[in-house]
């Protein structure tokens, strides 16, 4: 196993690290560094180390809160899976690099048609399932816990233009992205890379795109696209070269705090009335209220773990 990653304690001290080994050496690694300090002081604790298989190439982040709210987890895992045989590495990544138009041909099967687009992402998340749920199993073995819950969605990363090169991928180190894969980590670009082709190769051939979530290039959620889903040709949503949309009749939800913000403004406007008119006329049923919190908040909030994955355009997992 290669894994490198970060080790962060508390906002102000990182530690960058990559090396060969299992995750007994990772986690020895980890352990020496935090020895160094009282362990009783710290805030926060984020550890991401990379894995990968035959299939899939994997970002772990472990997010440690010593110090938390009442029905919060104190321990979330992210996990972010990306397809190994779609890397750019694996083309002519000099000339990706300059001309992504030969890496588009490369990729242009899996958008044959609908059905070959749902039967190779069903692939690849059923692979990237069972991963998880063998990192589930782990962590339950060796982390006391009332509770492990965990989520998956699948991510399309929707570009603000088309992408022309290589280097549109590099991002700062900066912690504010939405999954790790954003963060920027060695070895994660080539690999990335297809993802940000994918909005583009999912618009000309009309796919029909569902129950997916649309990211903007720092990973923050923009639309939850339900069931129903839509035809991404006959709407701007995933095209690069035109404004965000949301699709009429996709059963989508808008979020903010993305790059594409003013764009949704008015959908999002819209979800804030609604959300208003729900509120007032269930204002006196307290036993639906109640039912709710006890259903979000179940078990101890103290004891926990939180596990959220993210199987997209790129297989990822994030909760």
């Amino acid at each position: 196993m290669y894994f490198s990653g970060r080790l962060q304690i508390d906002p102000a001290e990182i530690t960058e690290f990559r090396r060969t080994g299992d995750l007994q050496q990772a986690m020895a690694a980890f352990a020496t560094v935090a020895g160094d300090r009282e362990m009783a002081d710290f805030k926060n604790i984020e550890l991401v180390l990379e894995h990968h298989d035959a299939h899939l190439k994997y970002l772990i982040d472990i997010h440690v809160d010593r110090i938390h709210g009442l029905h919060e987890y104190p321990i979330t895992i992210v996990v972010n899976g990306i397809v190994n045989e779609l890397a750019l590495q694996h083309i002519s990544p000099h000339d990706a690099a300059v001309d992504p138009t030969p890496y588009r041909k490369h990729l242009a099967p899996v958008f044959a048609d609908n059905r070959t687009y749902r039967r190779y992402v069903g692939e690849k998340k059923h692979l990237f399932d069972r991963f998880v749920q063998g990192l589930e199993r782990a962590v339950r073995s060796q982390i006391h816990t009332d509770q492990v819950i965990y989520n998956t969605k699948k991510n399309i990363v929707r570009p603000s233009s088309r992408v022309a090169t290589r280097r549109r991928v590099y991002h700062q180190r900066d912690s504010d992205v939405g999954d790790p894969l954003f963060y920027g980590y060695y070895g994660f670009e080539e690999a990335f890379f297809y993802c940000w082709l994918w909005s583009e190769l999912c618009h000309d051939p009309a796919i029909h795109v569902a129950d997916t979530t649309i990211v903007d290039e720092t990973g923050h959620d923009v639309l939850d696209i339900g069931a129903s889903g839509f035809d991404a040709s006959q709407v701007a949503t995933l095209d690069p070269d035109m404004p965000m949309s949301v699709p009429t009749d996709a059963d989508a939800v808008a979020h903010d705090g993305n790059a594409y913000a003013a764009d949704l403004a008015p959908a999002l406007s819209a979800q804030s009335q609604a959300a208003t008119d729900t509120v007032s006329t269930d204002a006196g049923d307290s036993t639906s209220s109640s039912s709710w919190l006890g259903s979000r908040f179940s078990g101890s909030g103290d004891s926990g773990c939180s596990s959220s994955r993210s199987c997209g355009s790129s297989c990822g997992s994030s909760a």
